[in-house]
C-alpha cells in the first residue's frame, strides 16, 4: 500500500484515479511516499524520509524547492496540461469581451432590475436599440472620414524652400541644387569699416529748422545723412549751403560738429 498525502483542494476526479486498493490518498496520511499539492509552500515543510516524489498541480513549482529535493533524490512533477487549458478558455473570453460589449451588456440589464412592466421594457430597450445603431453609425462616419481626410495630414502641413528662398509646397528639384563655399557664407553681421571721426567732410546741409535749431547734412561722399544740433555750428547756416563738418558720437547716433560754410 502507497501512502499520497494531499495539501489544498485537489480535484476529486483526479483523486479517484488512485486505486483504493494500491493508494491510501489523505491530507494526513503518515509515512508518505508522495505529495499532491496545489499553492501549498514546501520550503518550510519538513521532509519525510518516507517521500519519493511530489506532484505540482498545475505549471508552476516556485512554491517547491526543487534544487533541494533533486539533492535528496525526491522527484518533482507539474501538470502544465490542466493550465493550459485555462489559459485557452481566458483567450477565448478575452476574444469575446474585446469584440462584443459584453460586459456592458451586462451591466445594462442589471439596471432595468427595478422594471417589472414588460411593456415599458421593451419600450425602453428598442429605444437603447437605435440610440446605439445611430452612436455606431456616428463612429463608422467618423473613422471613414478620418480615413479619406487629406487635410492636416503631415504631407500637408509640410513646407520646402526653393533655390530662390522662397517658401513652397513642393519639394524641390535636386537638379537646380546651388553649391556654396563655406566661406561665403555670412553667420553674422559684418563689422562696420572703422573712419576717422576728426576727418574734416564736406556735404550740404539738407534741413534746418532755425525756430528749433537742429536739421540734417547729408554728405557728399557717400549720401549719408547726419543730425546738426545748433550748438554745433561755427556759422549760420541755411538749407542748400554748402559745409565741412566733422563727427562725434552723440546718444542717438554720430553727430555733424565743427559745421562752417564753405564755397
Amino acid at each position: 500500500m502507497h501512502n499520497i498525502r494531499t495539501y489544498n483542494a485537489i480535484s476529486s476526479k483526479g483523486l479517484g484515479r488512485f486505486s483504493t486498493d494500491s493508494y491510501t490518498v489523505s491530507d494526513d496520511c503518515s509515512a508518505p511516499e508522495g505529495f499532491i499539492l496545489r499553492s501549498q509552500k514546501l520550503h518550510t515543510e519538513p521532509v519525510p524520509e518516507s517521500l519519493l516524489a511530489v506532484a505540482r498541480a498545475g505549471a508552476g513549482v516556485n512554491n517547491i524547492p526543487v534544487v533541494d529535493y533533486t539533492e535528496q533524490g525526491i522527484v518533482v512533477f507539474n501538470t502544465p496540461g490542466a493550465n493550459a487549458n485555462a489559459v485557452k478558455e481566458l483567450i477565448v473570453a478575452g476574444l469575446l469581451l474585446g469584440s462584443r460589449d459584453i460586459f456592458g451588456g451586462m451591466s445594462y440589464v442589471q439596471e432595468l432590475g427595478h422594471m417589472n412592466d414588460p411593456t415599458e421594457m421593451g419600450k425602453l430597450l428598442e429605444k437603447e436599440k437605435k440610440r446605439l445603431k445611430k452612436k455606431k453609425e456616428k463612429d463608422e462616419k467618423r473613422q471613414e472620414r478620418k480615413a479619406n481626410a487629406t487635410e492636416g495630414t503631415l504631407d500637408n502641413m509640410m513646407a520646402y524652400i526653393d533655390e530662390n528662398g522662397n517658401i513652397s509646397d513642393t519639394p524641390p528639384d535636386p537638379e537646380n541644387k546651388i553649391e556654396f563655399e563655406l566661406d561665403d557664407i555670412i553667420t553674422s553681421i559684418p563689422k562696420q569699416e572703422e573712419f576717422d571721426m576728426e576727418a574734416e567732410r564736406k556735404g550740404k546741409i539738407d534741413f534746418f529748422n532755425t525756430d528749433k535749431g537742429f536739421g540734417f547734412i547729408k554728405e557728399s561722399e557717400t549720401n549719408e545723412s547726419y543730425f546738426v544740433h545748433y550748438k554745433g555750428l561755427i556759422d549760420d547756416v541755411t538749407e542748400g549751403d554748402k559745409v565741412s563738418f566733422e563727427l562725434e558720437k552723440g546718444m542717438k547716433g554720430l553727430n555733424a560738429v565743427n559745421v562752417k560754410k564753405i564755397p
